[in-house]
């Protein structure tokens, strides 16, 4: 009999904006160890002659004393068509220290072509033992599963856009690597970024209201995940396309689930 133990989940709703659309925008977790910690933009594309993408990320930064007003601090991010580079809200090592709140993308170009991204901290489970058995031991499962919602016209954005989506995750594991002890209570940050395992998905077509992906963290019990980042890519393919002005406002609702089998 295969034994599953509680799944580990978040719900995190991302707001994505059109030319003529604005909202507030929420994120919720249900585990301590799962929260968002950075976002990001790009529009590499540069068949778009005018106008530019933003990302407003409001966040908590935990580096900082909680009496500090920088505690809670908001970035903008914004690129114009051909910028040759990504832009984060945060670098790769930094955020994990961040629990982002909110995102706002607010997507101005004149035609589609705008990458954009939000990361996914993990911080894996604490060694639990029961005599001479870890049960934090066991092979851990990911599901990413998004909705796009609020359409109200016959052709959809992802659709016009002609929407892709792809997750790359990259995992710390134990037994693995140059960390390889359990994960401990006072461990919040890995030491650095180690890929003892990477997984891509490559891009997938989500041009309908829903994406469903599952991946594997480990393929060993006993290389428990330490820490993984996932990242899910949104790219609109469609770059010679005139991105539509009457597009209605939009959430991204995107669910995670760990469970370890």
């Amino acid at each position: 009999m295969k034994m599953i133990s509680p799944a580990l989940t978040a719900i995190l709703v991302l707001g994505l904006f059109t030319l003529t659309a604005s909202a507030k925008v929420h994120s919720f977790l249900t585990a301590e160890e799962l929260f968002i910690c950075n976002a990001g933009i790009a529009h590499p594309s540069s068949n778009s002659p005018a106008g530019s993408d933003s990302v407003v990320v409001g966040f908590e930064d935990a580096s900082m004393p909680e009496e500090s007003e920088a505690r809670y601090r908001t970035e903008t991010l914004s690129v114009a068509p051909g910028s040759p580079s990504l832009k984060f809200a945060q670098s790769e090592m930094a955020a994990w220290d961040q629990n982002v709140l909110t995102t706002a993308f607010d997507l101005s170009t004149e035609n589609y072509g705008t990458q954009y991204f939000v990361d996914i901290c993990y911080r894996g489970p604490l060694a639990k033992k029961q005599g001479p058995q870890d049960l934090s031991h066991g092979l851990y499962n990911l599901a990413i599963s998004a909705q796009i919602s609020g359409s109200s016209n016959a052709e959809s954005y992802q659709q016009k856009s002609r929407l892709s989506a792809s997750v790359e995750v990259i995992c710390d594991l134990r037994n693995k690597g140059a960390s390889s002890a359990a994960r401990t209570s006072e461990d919040l940050r890995p030491n650095g970024v180690e890929v003892d395992n990477l997984i891509n998905s490559g891009d997938t077509s989500f041009q309908g209201q829903q994406l469903q992906m599952t991946f594997n963290l480990n393929d060993q019990k006993q290389a428990v995940p330490r820490f993984c980042r996932m990242r899910l890519k949104l790219k609109e393919n469609a770059t010679s396309t005139i991105r539509a002005s009457n597009q209605s406002a939009k959430d991204i609702d995107l669910f995670i689930n760990i469970e370890k089998f």
